[in-house]
C-alpha cells in the first residue's frame, strides 16, 4: 500500500513538472513570435507546417477574392484548431482555408494570419495582402425628360441627367446633338429650336469620371412651324393698259422662309386661268375690250399671299393712216380667175382690221369688190376705191364705170385709176390720163389719182399733173436694198417725188416687206425683218407726217402662183387666217424706232469723190459697187451708164436712172437688166446733185456733155 502511495506521489510530481515545463515553453514561444513578425513560422517540435497557399504575398483588385490555405504535419493526429486574423481581427471559421472577398471599399494593405494548434502545440503563418483599387463607373440616378420629347420650332427643351460616382471622382458631362458636340460641362443642356430645326434629332449625354462612362440617348422630334410666305415683288407694279393686239405679262415673286413648295393660282375676273407658275400672260384679242381683274394667289398649303391688278384692254392706241386691202385670202381665190368675193367675206375681213386703220385702199371694182366702199363706210372706215386697168379695154370700161358709180353713190373718199399701169406698160401715158380725166369730170368732188412706182411717176410728169394727189409706190425690197438702209432709201426717193409734185400731196400708196420668200440681193424676207420694216416705216411716216397705205392687210396665197414668186403670198400684216404676225403689234402699240433716215457728210468736208469698189468681170451678171466721199448722200445720186456693142445705155432702168447712196457712202447698181448688158466694155458713173434728172440713153454713141458739166465728179472703167 505504501509502495503504491509512493508511486502515485512520483507520478503527480512528474506531471506537475511537465506542466510547468510546457507553460514555460509556450511563453517563450509567444515572445519569439512577436519578435520575428511577418512571414516567419515558429514550429513546435511536434507540430509543423507542411504547406501554405499562396506561397507569396498576393495582390488582388477590388471585387476579386483571394483564398488562403495552410496544411500542417500532425504526427499525433490530434484535432487541430484554426484561427484566422485580418489586420489582427479574427475572421473566418475553424478551417484550414480562409477566403478574402474584396469589394469597392477594400483597396489597401492587409495582414492575414493563421494560428493552428492541437491544444498542446501550435504553428502560425502570416501573409501581406495588397488590394488595389478598381474604378467604379458613375451611376445614373435620373434623367429628364424620361421620355422622348416632342416640341415645335421656336420652342425649347431642357435635358438633364443626375449621376454620381461611387468613388467620388469628379464627373464630366459631354452633350451631343446629332453626333455633334454641343453645350458645356453641365448636367443640363437646353435645346432652342428655330425655324430650321424641324425633324428627328438625337440628343446624347455622356458622363465620365475620366475612365468610365455612362450615357443616355433621347430622340427629339421637332415639328415644323409653318411661317407665312412673303411677297417680294410684282410685275407690273401698276395697273396696266394694253390694246387688243397686245399681250400683258403678270408676275409675282414670293418666297417661303421654310422653303416649302409654293403653288400659284391665277384668276381672271374670278375664273381660274393659267398654270401653276409665277407668271401669267394675258393675250388680248378682238373680243377683249374691257376691264379685267387679274389676281394671283401664292400658297404653301397653309398660308397665302395675293395681288390684284386692274387690266384695261382698249382699241390700239395707234391707227394706221391707211392699208391696202385685197380680199383674196382663201385658197383657190384668184382675181385672174375672176373669183367673186362675197359681201360676208369682205365684211368679216374689214371688221377684223377696222380697229387698226383709218383708211383702206382697194384694187378693183368688180366681182364683189364693188361692195367694199359701202361696207367700209358702214364700219366707219374711209376708203380709196381702185379700178384695175389692164390692156383689156373692155374690162377697163367696166372697172371705170363701176368706179364712177361707187363714187356717185357716196361710197368712196378717194378714187384710184389703175395701179402700176405704167410699170406694166398696159396703157400709154395718154390713155391713162384720159381715164383719170374722165373720172375727175364725172366725180369732181372726190380726189382722183393713179398709183405707180416712184420712178414711173418721175418719168411721166404729165400723169402727175393729171392727178389731184400723187400716189407713189416704194419697194426697197424689190430694189435689193438692205433692211437697215430701206427707210433711208424711201426717204430719199420720197423727197424726189415731193420735189416733182409741184406742191401736191404725196401719199405713199404702197410699201412693205414680205415675211417669207426669196432674197433680192441684200433684201432678206423674214418675219422679224417684215416686222422691223413696218415699225421703221411708220416711225418715218409719223416723223415727217406722211400719209400712206401700207401693203398689205392679209396674205394672199394666189400671188405665189405668178411671176412675183413665193414672197407674193407673204406681204400681209395678218396671215390669211386673220392672225396678226408676230412683231406687228408694236406699231399699233405706238412704239417707234430711232431715226435712221438722215445722215451727215460722208468722211467729212472736202472735194466730192466717187470710185468703184467692185467692177464685175466681163460677162458677169454681178452688181456694180462703189463709194462716194465728202457729200451728204441725201443731196446726191449716182447715174450709171454702160457701153454695149458701141452704144450707151442707162442703168439700171430708164424709169429709174438714179442710184441711191447709202448712209455710209456706198452704192450698188444692177448693170445687167436687159439684152447683153454683161458684155459691156465701158462703165461710167456720175455723182449728180438731187434735182437734176439725167438724160436716158438707149444705144446712143456718146454721152451728153451736160453730164460732165453738172456732175460733182465721175469715174469710169474699161473692161474686156
Amino acid at each position: 500500500m505504501e509502495s503504491k502511495k509512493k508511486i502515485l506521489s512520483v507520478i503527480l510530481i512528474s506531471s506537475f513538472l511537465i506542466t510547468v515545463v510546457i507553460v514555460l515553453i509556450y511563453s517563450n514561444s509567444n515572445e519569439n513570435f512577436g519578435e520575428n513578425g511577418g512571414d516567419e513560422s515558429i514550429e513546435n517540435k511536434t507540430l509543423s507546417i507542411k504547406n501554405y497557399y499562396p506561397s507569396f504575398n498576393p495582390t488582388i483588385t477590388e471585387t476579386e477574392s483571394q483564398k488562403f490555405n495552410i496544411t500542417t504535419f500532425n504526427p499525433d493526429n490530434n484535432q487541430l484548431n484554426y484561427t484566422w486574423y485580418l489586420n489582427e481581427s479574427q475572421v473566418g471559421g475553424n478551417l484550414n482555408t480562409y477566403e478574402f472577398i474584396a469589394d469597392y471599399d477594400s483597396s489597401g494593405i492587409y495582414t492575414v494570419e493563421v494560428i493552428v494548434t492541437d491544444g498542446k502545440y501550435f504553428v502560425t503563418h502570416l501573409w501581406t495582402l495588397n488590394v488595389s483599387n478598381v474604378n467604379q463607373a458613375p451611376e445614373k440616378f435620373d434623367v429628364f425628360p424620361w421620355f422622348n420629347p416632342k416640341i415645335k420650332e421656336t420652342e425649347s427643351q431642357e435635358f438633364n441627367i443626375t449621376a454620381s460616382d461611387p468613388d467620388d471622382d469628379i464627373l464630366e458631362y459631354s452633350w451631343y446633338f446629332n453626333e455633334m458636340q454641343i453645350g458645356g460641362n453641365s448636367d443640363t443642356y437646353i435645346f432652342n429650336a428655330d425655324y430650321d430645326s424641324s425633324g428627328i434629332h438625337a440628343v446624347k449625354v455622356i458622363v465620365s469620371d475620366g475612365e468610365c462612362d455612362i450615357e443616355h440617348l433621347w430622340t427629339l422630334n421637332v415639328s415644323n412651324v409653318n411661317r407665312a410666305l412673303e411677297k417680294s415683288d410684282v410685275f407690273p407694279w401698276f395697273n396696266p393698259k394694253i390694246s387688243i393686239v397686245g399681250t400683258q405679262k403678270f408676275n409675282i415673286t414670293a418666297s417661303d422662309p421654310d422653303d416649302d413648295l409654293l403653288d400659284y393660282m391665277w384668276y381672271l375676273n374670278e375664273s381660274q386661268v393659267g398654270g401653276n407658275s409665277d407668271t401669267y400672260i394675258f393675250n388680248a384679242d378682238y373680243d377683249s375690250i374691257g376691264t379685267y381683274i387679274v389676281k394671283a394667289i401664292v400658297t404653301d398649303g397653309e398660308y397665302a399671299v395675293e395681288h390684284l391688278w386692274t387690266l384695261n384692254v382698249t382699241n390700239p392706241p395707234y391707227k394706221l393712216k391707211g392699208i391696202n386691202f385685197s380680199p383674196y385670202t382663201e385658197e383657190g381665190q384668184d382675181p385672174n380667175l375672176l373669183t367673186v368675193i362675197s359681201e360676208e367675206q369682205i365684211r368679216a375681213l374689214l371688221t377684223h382690221i377696222q380697229p387698226f386703220t383709218e383708211w383702206i385702199r382697194t384694187f378693183g371694182s368688180t366681182h364683189g369688190l364693188e361692195n367694199t366702199g359701202r361696207i367700209a363706210h358702214e364700219l366707219g372706215l374711209k376708203i380709196a376705191v381702185g379700178a384695175w386697168l389692164s390692156d383689156d379695154l373692155v374690162v377697163n370700161e367696166e372697172q371705170i364705170s363701176n368706179l364712177i358709180t361707187i363714187a356717185q353713190n357716196g361710197e368712196a373718199d378717194m378714187l384710184i385709176v389703175g395701179s402700176e399701169v405704167l410699170l406694166r406698160e398696159d396703157l400709154t401715158e395718154n390713155q391713162l390720163i384720159e381715164y383719170i380725166d374722165r373720172v375727175k369730170q364725172d366725180v369732181p368732188s372726190i380726189p382722183v389719182a393713179t398709183a405707180d412706182i416712184y420712178g414711173e411717176l418721175l418719168e411721166h410728169p404729165a400723169v402727175m399733173a393729171a392727178c389731184d394727189v400723187i400716189l407713189a409706190n416704194y419697194y426697197p425690197y424689190w430694189e435689193g436694198v438692205s433692211l437697215e438702209n430701206a427707210i433711208y432709201h424711201i426717204h430719199l426717193r420720197h423727197q424726189e417725188v415731193v420735189a416733182a409734185a409741184n406742191g401736191k400731196q404725196v401719199i405713199v400708196s404702197e410699201t412693205g416687206w414680205p415675211s417669207d420668200g426669196n432674197s433680192v440681193y441684200d433684201a432678206v424676207p423674214s418675219p422679224e425683218n417684215a416686222a422691223f420694216y413696218f415699225l421703221n416705216f411708220v416711225s418715218w411716216a409719223k416723223d415727217l407726217d406722211v400719209s400712206y397705205f401700207y401693203f398689205e392687210a392679209f396674205n394672199e396665197p394666189w400671188k405665189a402662183n405668178y411671176d412675183e414668186g413665193p414672197q407674193g403670198a407673204h406681204w400681209g400684216l395678218w396671215d390669211n387666217d386673220k392672225n396678226l404676225k408676230s412683231g406687228m403689234e408694236k406699231v399699233f402699240n405706238n412704239e417707234t424706232t430711232p431715226e435712221n433716215w438722215w445722215t451727215g457728210i460722208i468722211d467729212g468736208p472736202g472735194d466730192p469723190t466717187i470710185e468703184f469698189t467692185y467692177v464685175p468681170p466681163y460677162g458677169s451678171y454681178a452688181n456694180l459697187q462703189g463709194r462716194v466721199s465728202h457729200i451728204m448722200p441725201a443731196y446726191f445720186r449716182v447715174a450709171v451708164y454702160i457701153k454695149v456693142a458701141g452704144g450707151w445705155w442707162t442703168k439700171p432702168y430708164w424709169n429709174n436712172p438714179l442710184t441711191i447712196i447709202n448712209p455710209d457712202g456706198t452704192w450698188i447698181c444692177d448693170i445687167t437688166t436687159g439684152g447683153i448688158d454683161q458684155l459691156a466694155t465701158e462703165i461710167v458713173a456720175y455723182l449728180l446733185p438731187v434735182g437734176y434728172y439725167p438724160p436716158s440713153m438707149s444705144g446712143g454713141s456718146s454721152l451728153p456733155s451736160e453730164l460732165d458739166t453738172v456732175a460733182a465728179n465721175k469715174t469710169s472703167v474699161v473692161r474686156s
